[in-house]
């Protein structure tokens, strides 16, 4: 039903197709190397359940599966910005020591058998504990209503909260003051529905304000992941029903923000024109044909 309705399963694949030629490849060494020093506590556990498991239950099955939950999970956070917590280990190690007790086993391995669920906890304790531990804060701030709305009509109910991450809330804070500034703006310069794209990772401004979303735009743009200098979306498809283009001085992803200026400047020069700037933004309408 998801798929009929939503295509989320074709879309994820295209996603991956997109990622793949902007980004993908096998890991280098020293990205392995890197993987493996920042995750190495959770990799010796995981071997160490499946070589027990492979010595009292030799199979080219269990060989099989220990290799593959290893390997993609290495695959999947290498391509990722998060750099600890490889999630195929806990689930891989779960089953292989459910594995090693479901078998017919001699009594005398009755010792190397009991120390697998001391291993599977050390691998799926510490994640249970913050999720849970996550699940507990945000709905504390949120039963509370605590912290600041953010400043879009339409998603006036997700609120910016003070956290234990450095920098990141003034970070998000001085966002949210640049989407004051181009909701005003905005208000100002549109006289009926036109459409709005943003050069930046994200366009918060159809969800935000409820305008119609232009047929071509994105839910999200990464330099390096959905487009790079040699694949990305032409301009003619990226712009065909976009009057207003949002160019911001502060975006969000400045990597992604300078590569889709790069990228389509010539274009927005040809095809538009700027008719207004803020402390934060210059915007863009398209010239009248």
């Amino acid at each position: 039903m998801i798929e009929i309705a939503w295509r989320g399963g074709a879309n994820y694949l295209a996603d991956l197709s997109l990622a793949s030629i902007n980004s993908g490849g096998l890991p280098t060494l020293t990205a392995l190397s890197h993987v493996t020093r920042n995750n190495l506590a959770d990799l010796l556990a995981y071997l160490t359940i499946a070589v027990v498991l492979l010595i009292l239950t030799p199979s080219f099955r269990h060989l099989l599966f220990t290799g593959f939950c290893g390997a993609t999970g290495i695959l999947l956070i290498e391509q990722n910005f998060q750099i600890v917590g490889i999630l195929t280990l806990g689930a891989g190690a779960a089953v292989m020591t459910e594995s090693v007790f479901r078998a017919e086993l001699h009594s005398q391995y009755g010792k190397a058998r009991l120390a697998l669920p001391l291993l599977l906890a050390f691998l799926l304790l510490p994640g249970a504990v913050g999720n849970a531990g996550s699940l507990l804060i945000h709905s504390y701030y949120a039963v509370g209503s605590r912290g600041k709305p953010i400043p879009l009509p339409a998603f006036s109910e997700i609120r910016l909260v003070q956290m234990w991450s450095a920098g990141q809330y003034e970070y998000f804070e001085d966002y949210n003051r640049t989407l004051v500034d181009a909701a005003a703006a905005l208000s100002q310069i549109r006289t009926g529905d036109e459409r709005v794209a943003v050069l930046d990772f994200v366009n918060p401004f159809s969800a935000g304000l409820g305008l119609t979303p232009p047929v071509g735009d994105s839910v999200w743009y990464h330099w390096g992941r959905t487009l790079g200098p040699d694949y990305h979306p032409a301009a003619e498809e990226m712009f065909a029903e976009v009057d207003f283009i949002l160019d911001p001085k502060w975006p969000i992803e400045i990597w992604t923000g300078n590569g889709l200026r790069d990228l389509y400047a010539h274009y927005i020069a040809r095809h538009y024109e700027m008719v207004r700037e803020t402390a934060d933004w210059r915007i863009y309408r398209r010239r009248a044909s």
